[in-house]
C-alpha cells in the first residue's frame, strides 16, 4: 500500500492514521466533491484472498452499514471491491477510540457513563429500527473524537474480529448476532468502562459479576422508584444487570435502553419496564416485584431515537485527569426539532392579564402630547398678533 494510490478511480489515499484489523487505515480525498474522508480495508476471516460468499456478505453488511444516517454513527460513504479486498470509505473523525482512553485514563464515573452509553444506545436503537446489527459493540469501535462527540463505527464489518469478552453468549455459541446481542455487548461495554474489568472475563464465559448482590433492586419498579433518589451510582448498575441478562429474549429492547440512559442522565428514573424477565437470568424480575399502589398513569414513552434525536456529547479530558460531570444534555433530545429548540411563547404568556394596564401609560403619554401642541399653536398665535399691533402702532 503506498500513498498516492486511486481507490475506485476517485479516493487518493494521503496518509495513514492507524493500523485496523484489516490493514492501514488512511486519510483519502474525495476527488469528486473534494472531501477528506477515511478508507478502511475490511478485515476477513481468511486473511488471504477473500471467497466470492466472503465477498458478497461483508458487501452487503457495509452496504447495508451505509443505511444508517446518524450523528453518533460514523457515516459509511461507499463500498469498494478491490484486487487486494473490500475498502469502507467512511466519515473521517479525528478522534481516539474509548479503549485506548481508559487504557490511558482508567474508569469513568457514572453520571459520563449514561451519558456515553445515551449516545452510543440512540445509534444502535436508530439501527434496529433499520434491522441492522452492529454485531461488535465493543470500545475499541467507540471513537471520542477530539471536538467532544461519540461516535460508534464498524457497523456489520467488525463482526469478524469481534472481542469475545463483549459477546453475547448467545453469538459465543454460534448463534447469529441481533439487536439483542447489541444490547447485551452495550451493556459490557458501559460495564467496563464503569468498573475497568469485563463482565464475564476475556473470553466472555467466566461467571461473571454476582447480579443479586451488587446489582440488586428493581429498576422498572415505580414503587420502589417513588421512595428513593435518581443516583446514578444506584441506578446505572441496575440498569446493566437487565442488558447482561443472559438470555436475549429477556433484555430490553434498545430503545428501551436509550430512554432509560437518557432518564438516569438527566436525573431522572426510568418509566416502568414492560417486559418481563425469567428469574435466574439477570435482575430481579418486574412480575416478581411486589404490586405497586395504584398510580396515575406514567408519562407517555419518547419518541424513538432517530437522527433527529441528537444529544449533548461528553467532553474528554486530554490530561489524566477526573472527566467533569456535564449539564443534563438528554432533555431536549425528545423534541424533534433537535436540541436547545423551546416552543416560542405568545405575548400574551409574557405578561399575562396585564394587557390594559400596559396600554394606559401610553395613552395617557398620547394625550399629554396633544395638550402640549395646542398650548403651543395659541402662544404662537397670540405672538403673532402682537408682533402685528406694534407695527401699526
Amino acid at each position: 500500500m503506498t500513498e498516492g494510490r486511486l481507490l475506485g478511480d476517485r479516493y487518493r489515499l494521503s496518509q495513514p492514521i492507524g493500523r485496523g484489523r484489516g490493514g492501514f487505515i488512511w486519510i483519502a480525498q474525495d476527488q469528486r466533491v473534494h472531501r477528506t474522508v477515511a478508507a478502511k480495508p475490511v478485515a476477513l476471516p481468511t486473511g488471504g484472498a477473500p471467497t466470492d460468499t466472503e465477498l458478497e456478505v461483508a458487501v452487503q453488511l457495509a452496504r447495508d452499514a451505509a443505511r444508517l444516517k446518524h450523528q453518533c454513527a460514523v457515516t459509511v460513504y461507499d463500498v469498494l471491491v478491490e484486487s487486494d479486498g473490500i475498502w469502507l470509505i467512511t466519515e473521517y473523525v479525528p478522534s481516539r477510540t474509548m479503549a485506548d482512553f481508559l487504557a490511558g485514563h482508567g474508569k469513568l464515573a457514572a453520571q459520563d457513563t449514561v451519558t456515553l452509553g445515551a449516545q452510543l444506545a440512540a445509534a444502535l436503537a436508530a439501527a434496529a429500527e433499520l434491522g441492522i446489527a452492529h454485531r461488535a459493540v465493543e470500545p475499541a469501535n467507540v471513537l471520542l473524537a477530539d471536538d467532544g462527540a461519540v461516535q460508534i463505527t464498524d457497523f456489520g464489518v467488525g463482526a469478524l474480529h469481534h472481542d469475545p469478552a463483549f459477546r453475547a453468549p448467545e453469538v459465543i455459541a454460534g448463534g447469529v448476532a441481533t439487536p439483542a446481542s447489541d444490547v447485551f455487548s452495550l451493556g459490557a461495554t458501559l460495564y467496563f468502562a464503569l468498573r475497568g474489568v469485563t463482565p464475564f472475563g476475556p473470553l466472555g464465559t467466566d461467571n461473571g459479576p454476582d447480579l443479586s448482590g451488587d446489582f440488586s433492586g428493581d429498576l422498572w419498579n415505580e414503587h420502589t422508584a417513588a421512595g428513593t433518589p435518581a443516583d446514578p451510582e444506584t441506578l446505572l448498575p441496575r440498569l446493566l444487570a437487565d442488558m447482561l441478562t443472559t438470555s436475549p429474549a429477556q433484555r430490553p429492547a434498545m430503545s428501551g435502553c436509550w430512554e432509560a440512559l437518557t432518564a438516569i442522565a438527566d436525573g431522572r428514573h426510568p418509566k416502568p419496564h414492560p417486559a418481563p424477565q425469567q428469574p435466574g437470568t439477570g435482575a430481579q424480575s418486574p412480575a416478581a416485584a411486589p404490586a405497586a399502589p395504584q398510580q396515575a398513569a406514567p408519562p407517555a414513552p419518547a419518541d424513538p431515537p432517530t437522527q433527529q434525536h441528537l444529544t449533548t456529547p461528553i467532553r474528554v479530558p486530554s490530561a489524566p485527569q477526573p472527566m467533569p460531570a456535564p449539564a443534563p444534555p438528554m432533555a431536549a433530545s425528545a423534541s424533534p426539532h433537535g436540541p436547545g429548540w423551546h416552543q416560542p411563547m405568545p405575548p400574551s404568556a409574557i405578561h399575562p392579564g396585564n394587557t390594559a394596564q400596559q396600554a394606559s401609560p401610553l395613552s395617557q403619554n398620547r394625550a399629554a402630547v396633544r395638550a402640549l401642541l395646542a398650548i403651543a399653536v395659541i402662544a404662537a398665535a397670540m405672538i403673532g398678533i402682537l408682533f402685528t399691533e406694534l407695527l401699526f402702532v
